[in-house]
């Protein structure tokens, strides 16, 4: 959700992917709140929820509900954004539902 809303690759100042997993894992230096557009607390929130340990994290049938019910007033997406968060959110129940039942829940390190 970040990298679509700010339309750029993450930790893209970083190169070697050992670091970017040292930033994250052990640092605990997550990506900063989306600055391209302004972003209701809610998304904000809900993005970070997926950040959590994974058996803490929302399921992905708890996102697209979670995103059904944000509002981010049209004037906040600029025009030349292709962001539409309703698109995201079928998108994702669509990928969550490609996904075969036993392997939904899997720890990937």
């Amino acid at each position: 959700m970040w990298e679509i809303l700010e339309q750029k690759t993450p930790y893209d100042d970083i190169s070697n992917p050992r670091e970017i997993l040292q930033h994250i894992c052990v640092d605990k230096i997550y990506l900063p709140r989306p600055t391209r557009i302004e972003i209701p607390d809610e998304l904000w929130n809900i993005i970070t929820s997926c950040w959590l340990d994974p058996h803490a994290r929302p399921t992905f049938e708890q996102l697209s509900k979670q995103l059904s019910i944000v509002n981010v007033p049209e004037e906040e997406i600029q025009e030349e954004s292709s962001i539409q968060l309703m698109d995201v959110n079928d998108s994702i129940l669509k990928a969550y539902q490609s996904i075969p039942t036993d392997q939904r829940y899997l720890n990937i390190p």
